[in-house]
């Protein structure tokens, strides 16, 4: 069961695809994905389960940075925080 109409599933899986290709990679199997993500008052809501089901061959780190959207701008030192634990 998708939470999402079937059209906009399909557009982020094929927009998701294609970025990857873009960014270089042939396919986005086996590739670690880590979620960046600004939300508003609903928080993540179900985009994690989402994106995860769009992509089913890739490893989706359950280690996803979120962050309220007017939080955004000042959310540098807990950007970094997070990047020094996945070790970038």
């Amino acid at each position: 069961m998708h939470l999402l109409p079937s059209r906009l599933y399909c557009r982020l899986r094929s927009f998701t695809e294609s970025a990857f290709r873009l960014a270089g990679f042939t396919a986005v199997s086996g590739k670690q994905v880590y979620l960046f993500c600004s939300h508003g008052t609903g928080g993540l809501a179900s985009s994690v389960e989402i994106i995860t089901e769009a992509l089913p061959d890739a490893n989706i780190s359950d280690n996803v940075f979120d962050c309220y959207e007017e939080d955004a701008a000042g959310s540098r030192e807990e950007i970094e925080s997070w990047l020094a634990e996945l070790g970038y």
